[in-house]
């Protein structure tokens, strides 16, 4: 049988505009060779933390680079196990194996994973209409459904794209009702189905669904049917009161909203 590679990792960097101009045009790179991605499990490991350890050094050479934390593991054996440079700018706190990160849009991945599981205790359908669940929301005459919004083709504008929204809205916690008025009046970016976009608006009308459909906030429907379940006890919904409470976590320089944060280690 052949053994698996496992590799998880997070970091925190400094945002500028450089960095994020440089981050959208390696988003439109072709993603790497089937014989790329596969080439770990022919190297022992030896092997394997070395060239993540070059990995790790290319990161910190980079001039917006604080802090990450990466593990590696063959099966249930680990070889790589690490926290490097800093999680809290402010008070010098430095990052290790076990600092929790916020992950960002890595958090779409469990909210499908409970719009799924919805999905399987029949409470939703994937070609229902959003309408059905989020009455109040404007789709403007198209019928956009909820397999549309788990695949970026609903043609929804994203909230993040819109201008000033960094600025006017990302730095507050704001309502669901607060944080839609970003997109009011957009017009639709495609008709539903007829391409691929991403857009963030996509799954956090998702996460609103679901905690609709729970009968529970987002937070706390995560926990008692993923985080829990799972004995990840170190990861939890990434609102700013929760999060601020968390010891030794990583700040980062402009901090996101509604994510999970959680480290590379769950457990």
């Amino acid at each position: 049988m052949r053994k698996s590679l496992t590799l998880l990792a997070a970091a925190l960097l400094a945002v500028n505009p450089a960095v994020i101009s440089r981050a959208a045009a390696q988003a439109q790179e072709p993603p790497a060779a089937a014989g790329e991605t596969q080439v770990f499990t022919g190297l022992s490991d030896a092997e394997v933390a070395a060239r993540v350890q070059a990995a790790v050094d290319r990161y910190k050479a980079r001039p917006e680079f604080v802090g990450l934390s990466v593990a590696v593991a063959r099966g249930d054996r680990v070889i790589v196990d690490e926290g490097v440079g800093t999680a809290d700018l402010e008070w010098n706190a430095p990052a290790d194996a076990n600092t929790p990160f916020r992950i960002g849009s890595v958090t779409k991945q469990f909210t499908a994973a409970a719009i799924m599981k919805l999905h399987e205790q029949g409470k939703i359908g994937l070609d229902d209409s959003i309408a059905k669940y989020l009455p109040d929301f404007d789709t403007e005459g198209h019928t956009v459904t909820i397999r549309q919004l788990l695949t970026h083709t609903s043609g929804i504008p994203n909230y993040t794209a819109q201008p000033n929204f960094m600025t006017k809205f990302a730095p507050r916690d704001l309502s669901n009702d607060e944080l839609l008025a970003a997109i009011k009046g957009v017009p639709f970016d495609f008709e539903p189905g007829a391409k691929w976009q991403y857009s963030n608006t996509n799954f956090y009308l998702l996460g609103m669904i679901v905690a609709k459909l729970s009968g529970e906030s987002y937070a706390d429907y995560m926990r008692q049917a993923f985080f829990d379940p799972l004995g990840l006890t170190h990861t939890r919904y990434g609102a700013t009161a929760p999060i601020s409470r968390i010891g030794r976590r990583a700040i980062p320089m402009s901090s996101p909203r509604k994510s999970i944060s959680t480290p590379r280690r769950s457990a």
